[in-house]
């Protein structure tokens, strides 16, 4: 069972001197290679987005709504689409990446199931 904390939104958090809006926004767990994520989603699909690799202290309440009681690694990252095609473009796709959560929705994938 996964444990989730309800997410209001939308919300906006401060974030490296910028706002964030959660409504359109999806936490990854686990990210390898934010570069490209950003060029496949802005470049490729064209679908404008703002990835953003998390910073464990500035970033941790956002991460903490996501992945309740986990631990943020060196490889979470944040994507902040600013349409709402392209986040429901990544919610229909979630299934495919691992350990993510969309705000907005609640949606949350955890193929691992060790959330």
């Amino acid at each position: 069972m996964i444990r989730s904390k309800p997410c209001v939104t939308p919300l906006l958090f401060a974030i490296n001197q910028s706002r964030v809006n959660l409504a359109l926004s999806v936490v990854f767990n686990h990210c390898e290679n934010p570069a490209y994520l950003n060029y496949w989603l802005n470049t490729e699909l064209r679908i404008p987005a703002q990835v953003r690799v998390m910073c464990r202290i500035a970033d941790w309440h956002i991460y903490d709504r996501a992945f309740p009681g986990c631990i943020m690694g060196s490889k979470a990252v944040l994507v902040e689409f600013e349409t709402i095609t392209g986040f429901d473009f990544m919610i229909t796709h979630m299934s495919t990446v691992q350990t993510s959560v969309a705000f907005t929705t609640n949606v949350r994938n955890d193929n691992n199931n060790n959330l």
